[in-house]
């Protein structure tokens, strides 16, 4: 209905505008400067419903998929991001795995050392980078 403030939909746009903004960041500066954006961007302490943080993921992948070029990278960042706004300490894990003889790369999120992603256990896991670091 219009006008609708329920915390779902208050959610969903904040998660659209979380994951176009991660998106076009990636898009427009290096890596470490999208990550030092949304650090600052972390330390805001917004009015946000808890909740379960799958489900906080779970909501990033849906928007996702309407976000052209929205890799797991994106998918990662943005779900660490709306993770520190309802204070939950995330990391963003990098992994890679041999295909038929390519190297595929694979970036996810983990809350208290468990991966939020499914598919994390085909990746070796390489690097956990959290707030603040480089």
């Amino acid at each position: 209905m219009p006008g609708d403030r329920s915390p779902r939909a208050l959610r969903l746009a904040a998660t659209g505008g979380v994951v176009v903004l991660v998106r076009l960041l990636l898009w427009a500066t290096r890596l470490a400067r999208t990550r030092a954006v949304l650090d600052r961007l972390a330390t805001l302490r917004l009015p946000v419903v808890p909740e379960p943080p799958p489900s906080t993921v779970a909501r990033v992948s849906r928007v996702a998929r309407w976000v052209p070029g929205a890799s797991c990278l994106t998918r990662a960042l943005s779900a660490r991001l709306l993770l520190a706004w309802s204070g939950t300490e995330a990391v963003v894990c990098f992994g890679a795995r041999r295909d038929r003889g390519r190297l595929v790369a694979h970036a996810w999120v983990e809350v208290a050392g468990e991966a939020l992603d499914p598919s994390a256990s085909d990746y070796q896991r390489l690097r956990a980078t959290g707030p603040g670091d480089g």
